[in-house]
Order: C-alpha cells, then sequence, then structure tokens
C-alpha cells in the first residue's frame, strides 16, 4: 500500500514532503511524515479508522491518558499529531 499524499495534504492544507514506514500496524499502513508547513504527523491508511479516531477522541475527553490529538478521520484515513 502506498502513501496517499494527495489525500493527506488535501486533509492538512500542506504537502507532504518526506515520508518513513513505521512497523506494527496490524490493521493498516502506517508513516511517519513531514509537511510543508514544518509539522510531523502519523498517516494511518487501511479500513475502519474512523473507529479507531472516535477511540482517540473519546480517550482524549474522558481520561487523562496520553493519547495522540486526530488531526484528520475517514474511514479509510487517519493522521495524528507525532
Amino acid at each position: 500500500m502506498s502513501l496517499p499524499r494527495a489525500r493527506v495534504a488535501g486533509a492538512l492544507g500542506s504537502a507532504v514532503t518526506a515520508a518513513n514506514a513505521l512497523s506494527g500496524g496490524s490493521i493498516a499502513a502506517v508513516w511517519r511524515v513531514r509537511l510543508a508547513d514544518g509539522r510531523d504527523a502519523v498517516v494511518k491508511s487501511g479500513r475502519g479508522l474512523d473507529l479507531e479516531a472516535w477511540m482517540l477522541r473519546w480517550l482524549e475527553r474522558e481520561t487523562a491518558a496520553p493519547v495522540p490529538k486526530v488531526l484528520h478521520a475517514e474511514e479509510d484515513l487517519l493522521v495524528l499529531e507525532w
């Protein structure tokens, strides 16, 4: 699976300038990306990621657990703060 660069850029308003594949994604491909505006983010591409986004937002809202901020979420694309 390849990184959906155009979708990430469209969702975050900044082009992807670098990407490194990360290991450990059991349900999705995972990358660390650098954006043209200087931000780093984690991008996951696969199915069912809108549920993962919902769970992360719930954890952030309802607990003191440290969780990454969801920057963008769709059923098959999830972008998190690095």
